[in-house]
């Protein structure tokens, strides 16, 4: 039970590691940057900020929300995860 336990916090620990900011590129980084930079941030604004197709930043977005790196906090509105 215990070494179940404990492969499942290493792994947890190791997926965080991979997740970090540092490991981003492309447009993805990009996004993030701008996300990081402001207090908010909508989908409207970053495609006017970065001048990439819509559905591309929507990608970035979710892929950064999974990470963990953003959080949603309204309709199409993202910010820094704290």
């Amino acid at each position: 039970m215990n070494d179940i336990f404990l492969s499942l916090i290493t792994g947890i620990i190791l997926q965080r590691r991979l997740c970090m900011p540092e490991e981003l590129r492309g447009k993805t980084k990009q996004v993030y940057d701008i996300v990081k930079k402001s207090k908010k941030v909508s989908l409207q604004e970053l495609k006017r900020k970065t001048n990439i197709n819509y559905n591309t930043i929507r990608g970035a977005v979710i892929r950064l929300t999974k990470r963990g790196l953003i959080k949603r906090i309204g309709r199409g509105v993202y910010e820094l995860k704290k």
